[in-house]
């Protein structure tokens, strides 16, 4: 699988915008949506590295800030889960 198809899929599956991706990797997004935008294009395998560390590190936060938004904030600045209908 090319590094493009890669990309495609995270941001799918992740919702997140390629100028999220190109922060993250270090990178400009210019670089990144002309891989998308062009199926034969393919970028220098030290920045495909840095897109698929990026990926990586962005999918290891989504769980976190997942978690973080289900969790509410009571008036006393304490929090408490929140309850799951049975």
């Amino acid at each position: 699988m090319n590094i493009g198809t890669e990309i495609k899929l995270f941001l799918a599956r992740t919702k997140f915008k390629p100028n999220h991706l190109a922060k993250a990797a270090g990178i400009r997004v210019g670089y990144i949506t002309r891989v998308l935008n062009d199926p034969q294009k393919d970028m220098r395998s030290s920045n495909a590295d840095l897109v698929r560390k990026a990926m990586q590190t962005l999918d290891e936060t989504i769980p976190a800030a997942e978690a973080i938004s289900q969790t509410r904030l009571r008036g006393d600045g304490t929090t408490r889960e929140p309850q799951h209908a049975c």
